[in-house]
């Protein structure tokens, strides 16, 4: 009896071993399975598991029901991605919507743009082939054509200028609209060694930089997005000769229940300056930053053209000033704006209201900051509510020597008095403890002490100011936060006078008026985040920054 056992045990041990390595075997990075040279690479731990949250969000039922996306709905990108569905849908035999979205979510997917303009990507998630074989995909098979690839099928359905294509292997479903991402994703996977995007120097730059993944993490070829005329046209910051100094970029997207958490590295293609020996110098004037106010920013070593404008607001709003151009950009001004849909408003048989600031002569407030460098620079900006919303605000500039108190004076006398008065009548200063103020039709006062210069467009907020808080920004390179719950409400008191003094208001069938319906919703579809702050590091080579969003 014994020797039957003992062979039988012998069986199992050996099977035990042959089964085991393979079951303990780690499956290869999704990166490693995806052809070179996209666009972006965009990588979730578990998709299937995001794309629930957000299917059972209130996030997601706000803002169908807002008219924020009552205008987005009918956007030129908005309709672009309907023709592209429509599109899509003939190649596929079915309309991919949520439904479907849901049912190809794995676990471990990740997905690769390889074309904007003709949205050519490829998707890849990890899913048990009994999972992949119930989706509308492997259920319409016979609909699309078989081929293969090192070995491996994969079936294709052409419909006019649109490709569908997709795969079920090792656990893994492939979905492409071109041919040959899946054919070399394919080839990959059976292990023969096509060009990979794992291999080149943008992704690798990039996540050796960042080597701890997130929940979400989006990898750019930068180099190649920045080129693209889809970015320079649609890219809604509008900064794209600053990001011409980056060719590669990773952000990583951490959830919790309290907060997210979004890590992000931006690399250099040359080095710039390192300022990291200068992050002390937002220390200096962190401590002027009033914990209540809503929005706070500091930069260290701020360009010149950053310190002028804001001084230049405090004295004059020139939000309103700037219109847009309705001539072609020249060669190499990629940034200009050339006009938009919201023109057909403007009234074409009157002249366009002139400037305030157009009048006034800067160069006294110019010389003043020439002659003393800023090391760091602060924006304080809050609201309160009373009859009506105000707004104040004030600047705060570490300069490279002490400030001239007569100097300040003079300078910001000369400015209010060419933009508050005639002939510089009532544009005297009254000192009021550690500050001046003008007294006069504007109102903005000023504090010297030692290398801080403060300038504020109220009183209460420079004496707050002046109390020297805790601090409510760390040292960094730049370094921001708001606090969107507290000044939601405010904000969109204030922005319905505007609505209001536009004479939009029309009938029932009118646009959703821009500030109180359009962006006011949207503020109030996010209504869950409390408050968001960024911390930006610059080491010359690598920028490397830290967006927070508390939640409720």
């Amino acid at each position: 009896m014994r020797r039957p056992i003992v062979i039988a045990a012998g069986v199992i041990a050996a099977g035990v071993a042959v089964l085991l390595p393979q079951a303990l075997q780690t499956p290869r990075p999704l990166a490693e399975l995806f052809p070179s040279s996209p666009l972006l690479y965009l990588e979730a731990k578990n998709f299937a598991g995001l794309v629930g949250d957000w299917n059972s969000s209130k996030v997601k039922t706000d803002w169908l029901a807002s008219s924020n996306y009552d205008v987005f709905s009918k956007s030129r990108l908005f309709l672009r991605l309907g023709e592209a569905q429509t599109e899509f849908a003939a190649a596929a035999g079915f309309t991919p919507d949520l439904s479907v979205v849901s049912a190809v979510a794995g676990s471990n997917s990740a997905l690769a743009l390889y074309d904007i303009g003709s949205l050519e990507f490829l998707y890849i998630t990890r899913m048990p082939q009994s999972k992949a074989f119930e989706t509308m995909l492997w259920q319409s098979r016979a609909k699309f054509q078989p081929r293969k690839s090192a070995g491996l099928d994969y079936y294709v359905r052409r419909q006019q200028s649109r490709l569908a294509a997709f795969a079920v292997t090792n656990d893994l479903l492939l979905i492409a609209t071109d041919e040959q991402a899946i054919a070399s994703a394919l080839a990959l996977i059976a292990g023969q060694s096509p060009p990979s995007m794992n291999r080149e120097d943008w992704y690798q730059r990039a996540t050796a930089a960042q080597t701890t993944a997130g929940d979400l993490r989006l990898v750019l070829n930068f180099d190649r997005v920045a080129r693209t005329p889809y970015f320079r046209s649609y890219w809604v910051q509008r900064n794209t000769r600053e990001l011409m100094q980056f060719n590669a970029a990773i952000a990583d997207l951490d959830q919790a229940p309290t907060e997210y958490r979004e890590r992000r590295k931006l690399l250099r293609g040359e080095a710039g300056p390192d300022l990291r020996a200068a992050e002390t110098n937002i220390a200096e004037l962190a401590r002027y930053a009033t914990a209540g106010a809503g929005l706070v920013r500091a930069w260290a070593k701020p360009a010149g053209a950053t310190v002028l404008p804001l001084m230049q607001a405090l004295v004059v709003r020139q939000g309103s000033e700037s219109q847009p151009s309705r001539v072609s950009p020249s060669i190499g001004n990629i940034d200009a704006a050339v006009g938009g849909e919201q023109d057909l408003e403007v009234r074409i048989d009157e002249p366009p209201v002139a400037g305030a600031s157009a009048a006034i002569d800067w160069a006294a407030l110019q010389s003043l900051l020439n002659a003393n460098a800023a090391d760091a620079l602060l924006q304080v900006e809050t609201s309160e509510a009373g009859d009506f919303v105000r707004l104040p605000s004030a600047v705060a500039i570490l300069g490279a020597k002490a400030w001239d108190a007569g100097a300040v004076r003079s300078a910001l006398g000369d400015v209010a008095a060419r933009a508050w008065t005639v002939s510089g009548a009532g544009a005297s200063w009254v000192q009021r403890g550690a500050y001046q103020t003008l007294d006069g039709l504007g109102r903005l006062s000023f504090a010297v002490s030692g290398r801080v210069l403060l300038v504020s467009t109220s009183e209460p907020l420079i004496t707050a100011m002046l109390a020297r808080n805790t601090g409510v920004l760390p040292p960094a390179a730049y370094s921001a936060r708001y606090l969107h719950a507290q000044e939601l409400p405010k904000y969109a008191r204030l922005t319905s006078m505007i609505d209001i003094a536009s004479g939009r208001m029309g009938g029932e069938r009118r646009e959703p008026l821009f500030f109180t319906e359009n962006i006011a919703s949207l503020g109030r579809t996010l209504e869950r985040v409390q408050s968001m702050s960024v911390e930006s590091h610059d080491d010359g080579g690598i920028v490397s920054q830290t967006a927070v969003y508390r939640l409720r």
